[in-house]
């Protein structure tokens, strides 16, 4: 796993315990927990094609990063899963509509994981 991916989780991991501290949620091992935790980030690219007579660009390729948190809980075996999708960054972009050439436009993503973990969780507790 690269440096960016770990600290990526590390921060996942941190934003969901936080928000389960806030509710009095307490850590535990796996044997002692009632409710199992998982959390899972994936990343699609989308392809926008704009009407070029009225946009400034052709196309568009957007990333769209996706946090899944599932909690499954041990006593009546149900789970809950909830999930937030967030655009992180216009990736590349086409000024001509054929051929289409993909610039790419510099930007970093920005995965947001506390904001999706707080819309995520806030979900939750008022289910």
């Amino acid at each position: 796993m690269e440096g960016s991916e770990v600290r990526l989780l590390t921060e996942t991991r941190s934003a969901i315990d936080n928000h389960l501290q806030r509710l009095g949620v307490r850590p535990s091992t796996h044997e002692e927990a009632e409710v199992l935790v998982t959390a899972t980030l994936d990343l699609a690219v989308r392809l926008h094609l704009n009407d070029f007579d009225y946009d400034l660009f052709a196309a568009e390729n957007e990333e769209v990063g996706t946090l899944t948190i599932t909690f499954f809980d041990r006593g009546p075996r149900q789970a809950w899963t909830g999930r937030c999708r967030h655009t992180l960054r216009t990736a590349s972009r086409s000024e001509q509509p054929s051929p289409m050439e993909f610039v790419p436009t510099g930007q970093t993503r920005d995965w947001r994981i506390a904001q999706m973990v707080e819309r995520i969780l806030s979900r939750a507790s008022t289910e």
